[in-house]
Order: C-alpha cells, then sequence, then structure tokens
C-alpha cells in the first residue's frame, strides 16, 4: 500500500494557473499532470490522513468550490488512515529535520505494516523514509531524485 503526504495530495488540484502565494513553492506543479495521472491509476491503493487531505483542501481554497468538491470526492475514494499512537514516536525522532506535519506522515505511514511505499515531493521527508526502510515514489520525477 502508498502512503501520500499533504505535499502529493496539493498537487491533485495545484496547476499552472494556481495563485500562489508570495514565496510559495512552484517547483512541484510541474508534476502535477503525473501526479493526477498516477494517482487516478492506484487509487484504491493510496492511504491517506485527514491531515494530508487537509493540505489539498487549504490548495482547492482560492480555486474555489468546484476544487473543494474534488478535493472531497478525492477524500471518499482513498483509503483515510486515523494517526496511530505508534506514529509519535517516529514523528518525535524527525521533527527536528522537518516540519511537524511532515514529520507526523512519515510517522505514519511507518507505523502501518501494510505501507511498504511512501508518496512525496518533499526532498527530506523522501530521504528520512528511505532511512525507515520504505520505498519512495514521486510521479514526474527520476528515482531517487532526492539522494
Amino acid at each position: 500500500m502508498y502512503y501520500a503526504d499533504g505535499s502529493a495530495l496539493r498537487l491533485s488540484v495545484v496547476g499552472d494557473d494556481y495563485p500562489f502565494l508570495p514565496g510559495e513553492d512552484r517547483g512541484a506543479v510541474a508534476h502535477a499532470e503525473a501526479w493526477r495521472a498516477w494517482l487516478d491509476e492506484h487509487t484504491s491503493e493510496v492511504a491517506v490522513t485527514e491531515m494530508g487531505l487537509s493540505a489539498a483542501k487549504s490548495a482547492a481554497i482560492p480555486l474555489g468550490w468546484e476544487a473543494r468538491d474534488a478535493v472531497r470526492a478525492l477524500g471518499e475514494r482513498l483509503t483515510v488512515l486515523r494517526i496511530p499512537d505508534q506514529a509519535f514516536p517516529v514523528a518525535a525522532m524527525v521533527g527536528g529535520v522537518v516540519p511537524s506535519v511532515d514529520a507526523v506522515h512519515l510517522g505514519v505511514a511507518v507505523a502501518d505494516t501494510d505501507i511498504d511505499t511512501f508518496l512525496t515531493y518533499e526532498r527530506q521527508s523522501a530521504q528520512l523514509a528511505r532511512m525507515y526502510g520504505l520505498l519512495v515514489l514521486t510521479p514526474g520525477l527520476p528515482d531517487h531524485w532526492w539522494a
């Protein structure tokens, strides 16, 4: 099973015409089409948390109600996991390296024995996922781009 973090999920709604805020990272948008195509084929195999869906919902706000409805519908097609207590020891260990939200995403993926692949567009999260024995997949980017 795959686990998608917020950096991946937000690409479900972000596109070339997205009204970025000053200083907001525009780099991953180039991979949004590849992400959406991959997700369309693997939706039934992808797990997320409400926290990850929240990143997509936030990205959808400036795009209007249609984008917000698309995120809601996406959440209904994905496996939504609760954040287990077992996620927090990993999150605490990596919390000084990545933002706390990213640390919790990694903790969820590590804690769930059914998850073997971490979907992320964050370099440090990808590196940490590999350190914890997870495969890393980032549609639109070459293998090991994060190394």
